[in-house]
C-alpha cells in the first residue's frame, strides 16, 4: 500500500513537472535568447599598450603605477593579487621579431630586466602559463637563445657577432631569473 502511494506520488510529480515545463515553453516568445559572450580578459587595449610601452622603456615604476591604477587598489598586496589573477590577460602585441605574448616575454625582447625583477619578485606572476603558441616562458626563452646562438656562430661580421653575443648574455640572465624562481618548461607543466 505504501509502495503504491509512493509510485502514484512520483507519477503525479513527474506529470506536474512535464506539464509545467511544456507550459513554460509555450508562453515564452519565439525569439531565442542569445547569451552575450563576455571576454574575461578584456582589460582594454590602451592599458595593454601603456604597459607594453613602459616595458620597452624598462620603467618598472610606471608598470607598477599602471597596474595599481587599473586594479583600483593602493596596497601592494592587493595590486599583487589583481596582477596574479589578470597576468595571463595582459598581452603585448606582435611586432617584427616578436610574435606577441606575455609581459615577461616582452621584458626579454626589450632587455627590460628592472620590469622582469618587479614582475617576478614583487608581483610573483605565474611564469608557467602555456601561451597561445603552446610554449611556456622558459620554452620560449630557450628557443630564442638557441636561435641567437646559431646566428652568432654562423655570422662572420664581427659587429653582428658582438651584438648577438650580448643578446645571448642577456637571454641567459632572463633564463636564470625565471628558472631560479619557479619557471618551468612545457613538459614539466603538462604532465599526463
Amino acid at each position: 500500500m505504501i509502495a503504491t502511494r509512493m509510485k502514484s506520488f512520483q507519477i503525479s510529480l513527474l506529470l506536474f513537472l512535464l506539464f509545467a515545463t511544456s507550459a513554460l515553453g509555450q508562453t515564452t516568445t519565439s525569439t531565442p535568447v542569445v547569451a552575450k559572450k563576455v571576454d574575461p580578459c578584456n582589460l582594454g587595449s590602451i592599458f595593454e599598450k601603456n604597459i607594453c610601452s613602459n616595458i620597452e622603456n624598462n620603467q618598472a615604476s610606471l608598470v607598477k603605477f599602471q597596474l595599481q591604477k587599473r586594479s583600483a587598489e593602493n596596497s601592494l598586496d592587493k595590486v599583487k593579487i589583481w596582477t596574479q589573477v589578470n597576468y595571463a590577460c595582459i598581452r603585448c602585441k606582435p611586432q617584427p621579431g616578436f610574435s606577441g605574448g606575455s609581459m615577461l616575454r616582452k621584458c626579454v625582447l626589450e632587455n627590460a630586466l628592472n620590469v622582469a625583477f618587479f614582475l617576478v619578485y614583487d608581483m610573483k606572476v605565474n611564469m608557467n602559463i602555456v601561451e597561445d603558441d603552446g610554449r611556456t616562458l622558459l620554452d620560449w626563452v630557450q628557443e630564442d637563445t638557441e636561435k641567437t646562438f646559431e646566428e652568432a656562430f654562423e655570422t662572420e661580421n664581427e659587429q653582428d657577432k658582438k651584438f648577438l653575443m650580448q643578446s645571448l648574455n642577456n637571454s641567459m640572465k632572463f633564463y636564470n631569473l625565471f628558472k631560479n624562481n619557479g619557471g618551468k618548461f612545457g613538459h614539466e607543466v603538462i604532465k599526463k
